[in-house]
């Protein structure tokens, strides 16, 4: 399953969020992956060229992630109404390379494999392993909210 966002969006791997989802077809991916996924699912990038051209497309690359933890919400829009919500704690993995979508309803899903690694060849040798940043990534953060926030003031970590 695939969360399409804006560029602007995208997660980092490595980056640990909360997201608030309420939309449709996000709740839809979160059901889809907490059940039959291990709950990984795609954020992918959506092709702002392709909707210049008023047609829908992926771009190339997007991002494993990992739902760590749910907790339901109550969503309320600018009219007042509210609707079912969920707010997920979800880790960044790693870089995906996605290829063309499969599917568009309930959710969106698409072709996705393992990126290729050139993009990490500016870092120094040795350091390419992205699943243990990632996991070093999630242990600092499960620290950090252990201790919270009034623990790391005036630190190097701050």
């Amino acid at each position: 399953p695939v969360i399409p966002v804006p560029a602007a969006r995208v997660s980092l791997p490595g980056q640990l969020r909360e997201v608030h989802m309420y939309d449709t077809s996000n709740l839809a991916v979160l059901k889809y992956a907490m059940k039959h996924t291990g709950g990984y699912y795609v954020q992918a990038v959506i092709d702002q060229d392709a909707l210049a051209e008023r047609k829908f497309r992926l771009c190339q690359f997007g991002v494993l992630r990992r739902v760590l933890g749910t907790q339901d919400g109550i969503h309320r829009n600018n009219l007042g109404e509210s609707s079912r919500s969920v707010r997920a704690r979800v880790l960044s993995m790693s870089r995906v390379q996605v290829g063309g979508v499969t599917q568009n309803e309930p959710f969106v899903a698409a072709k996705v494999a393992a990126a290729p690694l050139e993009y990490l060849d500016y870092l120094p040798k040795g350091s390419h392993n992205i699943s243990n940043l990632a996991a070093t990534y999630y242990q600092c953060e499960q620290l950090r909210l252990a201790l919270g926030e009034d623990a790391l003031k005036g630190t190097s970590f701050e």
